[in-house]
């Protein structure tokens, strides 16, 4: 493609190609030495210092854990009701169920299942001995 003017439309001057021994102006300013692992290490040191002011104004705060001892000495009758609640079952945490307590004779609940078994999304249709169709009737009673 040549180099041509827009208003050359004889074709009569054309543009000389770019070659930069002919071309390319000398440079008249100064030269300065530029190092590159200075530049790398301000800004290393730039960074590190945002990073370090940020964690200082942004950090949690320093409480004390709260320990068992430091419970039960600092309010005794919440830690003996709290204690004899778990310890006979009737706490909220006691009363979870499986998996998160051994209470026999109560299986996990898995609300996929539960889906499962009223018809919906079936994640184990692959297994003969579950019958998701049975499992739940949906079907409201007829009005007499």
């Amino acid at each position: 493609m040549s180099a041509t003017s827009a208003s050359d439309t004889s074709g009569a001057h054309r543009a000389r190609r770019f070659k930069t021994d002919r071309d390319v102006v000398e440079w008249q300013g100064d030269y300065r030495r530029y190092d590159i692992a200075k530049e790398v290490l301000i800004s290393f040191l730039v960074v590190l210092v945002l990073v370090v002011a940020c964690a200082i104004v942004f950090s949690s705060p320093d409480d004390p854990p709260v320990t068992v001892k430091s419970w039960s000495n600092a309010a005794p009758v919440d830690f003996a009701q709290t204690a004899m609640a778990e310890l006979n079952g009737t706490s909220g945490v006691a009363t979870y169920g499986p998996p998160y307590t051994n209470t026999a004779g109560q299986p996990e609940a898995r609300p996929d299942l539960a889906r499962a078994r009223c018809g919906s999304q079936d994640p184990d249709q692959h297994r003969p001995g579950l019958r998701a169709e049975a499992a739940c009737d949906t079907a409201e009673p007829p009005s007499s």
